[in-house]
């Protein structure tokens, strides 16, 4: 999950994907859950990926909350700020955090995905020269198939999306071939790299104008 309020920071670059293991790094799998991680409090240095993608949407802070450490995903909530967080803010987040995670532990399988995927359900202008799992929806994606691709976009197994999404076998597989004719993946691998780079789709011929 991310949270970023982009009225106030005045960004026009979504934030479409994950930062949370460039802040924990190797904390990342063993991180307690319900505890809070904060850029601007940190012995080291910020990884210069995560630095650079604040920079760019004028972002000065970062908070990463870990929800649920499972044995094939790790699910986080991902707080962004335009200013440093101030200490009654980390107060806040501390008391909050505990029962955050407890709550996204005890939720009912499948409704969030269900729920965020409504919320970016309603049609948009196509738009090229944005990322696939944009707002802007270049590659003309249904919403099932956008569901596929931001499960996947997360790390999940075919087997996991299955079993998130509640469909068969035959009915992701469908889905995959209208994605691969969509965005010109070939396989798998392709599709998935395509979701994660901040590669623009073209209409044309996919990411970056590349013909597959």
């Amino acid at each position: 999950m991310l949270v970023h309020d982009r009225a106030r920071s005045g960004c026009r670059v979504p934030i479409d994907r994950s930062h949370a293991a460039l802040l924990l790094g190797r904390f990342l799998e063993t991180a307690k859950p319900g505890s809070t991680w904060y850029g601007s409090v940190r012995d080291a240095e910020m990884h210069p990926v995560l630095s650079a993608a604040l920079a760019r949407r004028h972002l000065q802070d970062i908070v990463v909350i870990p929800l649920e450490i499972g044995e094939r995903s790790i699910d986080t909530l991902e707080l962004y700020f335009t200013e440093k967080v101030r200490h009654y803010q980390q107060a806040v987040l501390s008391t909050l955090a505990e029962t955050l995670s407890r709550t996204w532990q005890n939720r009912a399988r499948g409704l969030f995905t269900d729920t965020l995927l409504k919320a970016v359900a309603a049609q948009v202008p196509v738009t090229a020269g944005a990322p696939i799992l944009s707002a802007d929806n270049p590659a003309r994606l249904s919403r099932a198939e956008y569901r596929v691709c931001l499960l996947l976009s997360h790390g999940h197994s075919p087997e996991r999306m299955r079993s998130e999404l509640g469909i068969k076998e035959s009915t992701l597989r469908s889905h995959l071939s209208n994605l691969y004719a969509k965005t010109g993946a070939r396989n798998l691998a392709e599709l998935t790299f395509q979701l994660v780079s901040d590669l623009p789709f073209d209409l044309a011929g996919g990411p970056g104008g590349r013909l597959a």
